[in-house]
C-alpha cells in the first residue's frame, strides 16, 4: 500500500490511499478512501458498469466521475470505500478484452477479500455498491464466504442482456432519427446507412458462433467472451439469492436499464428492500429534461451526479450502520 494522499472536501478532510490488490497474475489498482479520524469504519466496495472503466467509472470517451463523487460523500459521513480500475484499465494490469463476466466477478472478490482483512475496516459492516452491470456482480459476491451487511444497486436490470442490447439498438435508431441541427447531421446520416438493430443482430450472432475472446465489428474491438458469458445469465436467478438488506435506485429517464425493473427486482428479493425511482434521472445518474437520448450524454456529463442519489445513500447507510 502506498502512502495516503490527503484531499479536501469542502470543510471536511478525507484520506485517500493508492492500493494495489493482487489478483492471480494481475494487479488491480484502486483507491481506499477513509474518513480522517481514528476508528474502525464501515466500508463500501464499488463495482462498475460495463465497458473499459477506471475506478471513477470514467473512460476515454466519457467522464462520469460517479464513484469518486459517492466515495467522497461517504467519507464525509464516516464511511470508507474502495473503488478500483478494471483489469487492463488505468493503473491495473491484465487484459480487459480477454476478460469475461466471471473474471470480473472474481476481480471484485479479490478486492472484497482485501477489505475484509484491512485493519481500519469493520469486517461486520461491509457493503457492496454496483452500477448497471455491477448490480449483477454484487449479488454473486454476496454468495461467497464473506458476510455482506447490505447492497446498493444503481440503475439495475432484470431482463437478460441480449434483450437489453436489442432494445438499446432500437432506441439508438429512434433517437438518431429525430436528431436535428447541422452538428448532428453526420450521426443522423451514419445511422441511415448503418441500421443499428440489424448491426446488433449480426454482431450477437457472430459472437455466439465464435470461441475467441474478442471479435471485430465495424473496426471496433468487442469483448466477445464477456458478451457470451453475460447473455447466458438470467438476472432473476441471481437476484433470488439475495438475502441481505438492499437499496435499489433507478431513474425514470434511464433508457439503458428499464426503471420498471426496480419494482420487479424488489418483488423477488428476500429481506429488507428500499427502492427509489428518481424523476428525470438518466442511466448516468444525471437529471435529463425533455426526451431522453444517449446522444445527450456528453452534455449531461458536464453536470454533477444527482445530489438526491447521494442523500438517499447517506440516509440508508446511516440506518443500516446504526442497527
Amino acid at each position: 500500500m502506498k502512502p495516503g494522499k490527503k484531499a479536501s472536501l469542502e470543510d471536511h478532510d478525507l484520506i485517500e490511499h493508492e492500493i494495489v490488490v493482487s489478483a492471480k497474475s494481475m494487479e488491480l489498482s484502486g483507491t481506499l478512501c477513509l474518513p480522517e479520524k481514528e476508528g474502525m469504519f464501515p466500508v463500501v466496495l464499488m463495482v462498475h458498469g460495463s465497458g473499459e472503466l477506471d475506478r471513477d467509472e470514467n473512460a476515454s470517451s466519457q467522464k462520469l466521475n460517479i464513484f469518486n463523487t459517492i466515495a467522497h460523500d461517504l467519507a464525509k459521513n464516516g464511511v470508507a470505500s474502495f473503488r478500483y480500475d478494471k483489469r487492463g484499465v488505468g493503473k491495473s494490469t491484465g487484459d480487459f478484452y480477454a476478460a469475461g463476466h466471471v473474471d470480473l466477478v472474481d476481480d471484485a472478490m479479490y478486492c472484497l477479500e482485501f477489505l475484509a482483512e484491512h485493519e481500519s475496516l469493520d469486517k461486520n459492516a461491509i457493503f457492496l455498491l454496483g452500477h448497471s452491470e455491477g448490480t449483477l456482480i454484487i449479488p454473486q459476491l454476496s454468495q461467497r464466504h464473506i458476510p455482506i451487511a447490505g447492497m446498493i444497486m444503481l440503475a439495475p436490470f432484470i431482463d437478460q442482456l441480449e434483450s437489453i442490447m436489442m432494445k438499446q439498438a432500437q432506441g439508438m435508431k429512434e433517437a438518431a432519427a429525430i436528431l436535428s441541427g447541422m452538428k448532428n447531421m453526420p450521426v443522423k446520416w451514419f445511422f441511415k446507412l448503418i441500421d443499428p438493430v440489424k448491426a446488433q443482430t449480426r454482431l450477437i450472432k457472430k459472437i455466439k458462433q465464435s470461441s475467441k475472446n474478442t471479435v471485430y465489428s465495424m473496426f471496433q474491438k468487442i469483448p466477445a467472451k464477456w458478451v457470451r458469458e453475460i447473455v447466458s445469465i438470467a438476472p432473476v436467478d441471481v437476484y433470488r439469492k439475495i438475502t441481505c438488506p438492499s437499496l435499489i435506485i433507478g431513474g425514470s429517464k434511464d433508457i439503458q436499464c428499464d426503471p420498471n425493473d426496480v419494482k420487479a427486482i424488489k418483488q423477488i428479493l428476500s429481506g429488507d428492500v428500499e427502492t427509489h425511482v428518481i424523476q428525470d434521472m438518466s442511466h448516468i445518474l444525471r437529471l435529463e429534461k425533455g426526451e431522453p437520448s444517449v446522444f445527450r450524454y456528453p452534455e449531461l456529463m458536464k453536470h454533477p451526479v444527482e445530489p438526491l442519489v447521494l442523500k438517499i445513500i447517506e440516509h440508508w447507510m446511516a440506518e443500516k450502520i446504526s442497527q
